[in-house]
Order: structure tokens, then C-alpha cells, then sequence
């Protein structure tokens, strides 16, 4: 019996740090802006950290929150930014609540560059749903995006979607 509950507990203490050196490492690729390796780490570690405690949790969201937008996966970073944002903030690692405040204006403010991007070369739809994703950020606050996707849908002669998104700002009284 002492045994068992001994190796329990050896067992439990090495899955501990196969975590933390997992996160460690990442962040370590994070920094060093090794953003495909990093992305390669998160999902060869995903299964282990999520299992794991709450502040794993929280970081390995915010590690992939961060290294999506750097990728340019959008709906990826939101998704993340998501789950972290479910997790209670007082678990958070200190890293992380130093950082997760700034994360959702990163995230904004990259799909908004890329959408005018896209919207400079031609690529208006894109541009849309882009600022579409911007906007279902927050919608109070991001209001203007979907003005902006509005005339984009416009440009790329997607009439049907350019009506709906100014009858959602009509809705909403946008002036």
C-alpha cells in the first residue's frame, strides 16, 4: 500500500514539472519570436497542460492567443483569448496577469491592420470578415468595424452581406 501511494505521488510530481518545462519552453520560443515551433509545442502539449491545473490552463491560452495572432490565426487567438478569459484572473501566473489585459487590444489591432491590408490589395471580403471578428470582440466598443465591414462587403459585391451588416448598425442607431 505505501508503494502505490508513494509512486502516486512521485508520479504526480514529474507530471507537475513535465508541465511547467513545457510552458517554459515555450515561452522561451515565444520570446525568441520562434512563433511555428512554438505553435508545434503548444499542440504537442496541448492534451498534457489542459488536463492540468487552472494556471497551466491560463498560460497555455495565452501562449497560443499570442502565437496565433503572430500567425495570422485569427479565429484561433479569439478562441483562446476566450478560455483564458473563463479562467478565474486571481490563477492567473504573474506573467500572464501582467500581460492578458493588453492581449485582447493585440488581437484587435492585428486584425484590423490585416483586414486593411487586405482591403489595400484588393481583398475586400476578407477585409469583412476580418472586421467582422474584430467587431463580435466587443461590440460596444468596436462598433465602428462594423461600419467598416459594411463597406468593404460593398466593395467586394456581396451585396446581401453589405445590407445585413448596415441594417445591424440601423439597429443600432450608428450615426
Amino acid at each position: 500500500m505505501r508503494f502505490i501511494l508513494l509512486f502516486v505521488i512521485i508520479s504526480l510530481g514529474f507530471y507537475s514539472q513535465g508541465q511547467k518545462k513545457e510552458l517554459r519552453k515555450i515561452d522561451k520560443l515565444v520570446i525568441e519570436s520562434f512563433y511555428e515551433e512554438a505553435k508545434d509545442e503548444l499542440d504537442m502539449s496541448k492534451s498534457i497542460i489542459l488536463s492540468s491545473d487552472e494556471k497551466y490552463k491560463a498560460q497555455f491560452y495565452f501562449y497560443n492567443a499570442k502565437v496565433s495572432v503572430e500567425l495570422k490565426d485569427f479565429e484561433n487567438a479569439i478562441s483562446s483569448l476566450n478560455s483564458l478569459l473563463k479562467i478565474n484572473k486571481s490563477l492567473y501566473p504573474s506573467k500572464v496577469e501582467q500581460e492578458y489585459e493588453n492581449l485582447s487590444i493585440i488581437i484587435s489591432n492585428s486584425i484590423v491592420n490585416a483586414a486593411v491590408k487586405d482591403n489595400q490589395e484588393g481583398n475586400f471580403l476578407d477585409a469583412a470578415n476580418k472586421l467582422i471578428m474584430a467587431y463580435e470582440m466587443d461590440k460596444d466598443q468596436y462598433k465602428d468595424y462594423l461600419y467598416f465591414a459594411a463597406g468593404s462587403a460593398v466593395n467586394g459585391k456581396d451585396y446581401d452581406k453589405a445590407l445585413q451588416y448596415y441594417s445591424d448598425l440601423k439597429d443600432l442607431r450608428y450615426t
